[in-house]
C-alpha cells in the first residue's frame, strides 16, 4: 500500500544529559535516494511554573516549536519540516487515482466475478528530471506506476515470483487518472450501481425464488438485473 504522506520523522532515542531531556529529530526526505535533504532539530525540556514544556528548535526551523505534550509537538514538526524539505526541493504533491479491475469470470464457464475499486494515490514530479513519481509504503518516492493491462505482468516479475516493487495482480487491470471531482463522482456512481446490481441479483436468485426466475428467463418470459438501470 502507498503512503499518503511523503518522507518521515525519526524521532531517535532520547539521551538525559545534565538533567534535562535531549533529543534530535530528523525528517527523513523522500528524496533521500536521490540525494534530498534530511532536516534536523534538537529538543529540549524545561521545566515552568505551568509544568513541563518541550521545545523543538534548529536552522531548519523558522522559530521554535513548544508544546507540553510530546506527541502534539512531535506532529507539528513533522508537519512544518515537510513544508520546509518540500519548498527547499520543489515537490508539489497532488493526489491521482488508480482504478483496479479485476474480471475473474472471463475465465470461467461455471460463473462469474467482477471486482472494481479504486484509491488515492500521491503524484509529483522529479525536480531533477521531471519523471513521474510517487510514495511507497515508507513514504519515499518511487517510479509512477504505468497502466497496466489484465493478463500482463509488471516488468522484472515472472508467473511464478513478484520482483517488482507495486505488486501489482496479473490478472487486474490498472489505470491511473487524475484526483477530479467529476472523476471521483463517477467512480463513486459506478460503485453505487455495483452495489444495486448485487442486491438486484440477489433479489433474483434467492433461494425461494431462484427455480422461477430461471424457468422465466429460459422461457423468455424474464430478464436479468440491468445495471444500466437503476432506481426503479
Amino acid at each position: 500500500m502507498n503512503s499518503e504522506t511523503p518522507g518521515y520523522l525519526d524521532v531517535g532515542r532520547t539521551r538525559v544529559s545534565t538533567g534535562k531531556l535531549v533529543d534530535e529529530w530528523t525528517f527523513v526526505s523522500p528524496l533521500r535516494s536521490k540525494g534530498g535533504p534530511n532536516l534536523t532539530v534538537q529538543v529540549s525540556i524545561k521545566k515552568t511554573g505551568a509544568g513541563i514544556t518541550f521545545t523543538a528548535h534548529g536552522k531548519c526551523l523558522p522559530q521554535d516549536i513548544e508544546s507540553t505534550d510530546i506527541e502534539k509537538l512531535r506532529v507539528a514538526v513533522e508537519h512544518e519540516l515537510r513544508f520546509q524539505h518540500d519548498a527547499l526541493t520543489g515537490l508539489k504533491w497532488v493526489d491521482w487515482l488508480e482504478v483496479v479491475v479485476a474480471g475473474g469470470g472471463m475465465f470461467r464457464k461455471d460463473g462469474a466475478e467482477l471486482k472494481f475499486s479504486y484509491s488515492r494515490i500521491k503524484r509529483a514530479q522529479d525536480p531533477h528530471t521531471g519523471a513521474a513519481l510517487t510514495l511507497n509504503s515508507n513514504g519515499l518516492v518511487a517510479p509512477f506506476p504505468l497502466p497496466k493491462k489484465a493478463g500482463e505482468l509488471d516488468e522484472g516479475d515472472t508467473a511464478s515470483e513478484w520482483k517488482g516493487l507495486n505488486r501489482r495482480e496479473q490478472e487486474y487491470e490498472y489505470s491511473y487518472l487524475p484526483a477530479t471531482p467529476e472523476n471521483l463522482a463517477a467512480l463513486q456512481s459506478i460503485t453505487d450501481r455495483m452495489t444495486e446490481l448485487r442486491a438486484r441479483l440477489s433479489e433474483f436468485l434467492r433461494q425461494d425464488a431462484i427455480q422461477a426466475s430461471l424457468k422465466n428467463l429460459s422461457n423468455g418470459l424474464g430478464a436479468l438485473p440491468d445495471l444500466t438501470q437503476t432506481g426503479n
